[in-house]
């Protein structure tokens, strides 16, 4: 489950991010770290409580940028909504746990 959920932060962050600054993956890490890092953090804990685990944000977070700066001129998207961004609004809902820092960026893209 740590697994999946490390997959899909790293999906939903860096394309949703990509998308909305006009960047590569690479970019991200460099210029908007600390966007990335609250985006992830919020992923991490309602990701977390749906799948019952929790990652050491710190960590995941060093690891996710790792993987980008692997191949740092990579442009994401958001895209496959309902099991990628939309599976965390969804489950944002269920759970009753807000995001609001991925509410901003969906609505700076147009999609909140």
């Amino acid at each position: 489950r740590g697994v999946e959920l490390e997959k899909l932060a790293w999906n939903c962050a860096f394309g949703l991010l990509c998308e909305r600054h006009g960047v590569s993956v690479g970019e991200v890490v460099v210029r908007h770290h600390d966007e990335l890092s609250a985006l992830v953090a919020e992923f991490n804990a309602v990701g977390g409580a749906a799948l019952e685990v929790q990652l050491p944000l710190a960590p995941l977070v060093e690891r996710l940028c790792a993987y980008s700066k692997s191949i740092p001129t990579y442009r994401g998207a958001v895209k496959e909504w309902p099991w990628r961004n939309g599976w965390f609004v969804a489950q944002s809902a269920a759970l009753g746990m807000p995001m609001p820092v991925h509410d901003r960026l969906l609505r700076a893209i147009g999609r909140g």
